[in-house]
């Protein structure tokens, strides 16, 4: 399923309703990273998005690609 959210709330409402086996998240700014991947509750890959690699990550499968990132599947 294709779906596009504009915000974190959104991306709960769409868990609840359906059972995802993870994510793909496309073009996400670092300023909205943070609030996406803290209420993402499955393994996520992130395609042309960015964080700050400073800021601490919850440990969870995630996949990043064609961003400033490596890969971290812990």
């Amino acid at each position: 399923m294709i779906h596009s959210v504009q915000s974190p709330e959104s991306v709960v409402t769409l868990q609840m309703n359906w059972k995802f086996a993870g994510f793909v998240v496309i073009g996400l700014p670092s300023d909205d990273f943070y609030k996406i991947d803290s209420v993402i509750q499955t393994p996520v890959s992130y395609i042309d998005t960015y964080w700050q690699e400073d800021k601490p990550l919850k440990k969870k499968p995630r996949n990043f690609i064609e961003t400033n990132e490596k890969n971290d599947f812990t």
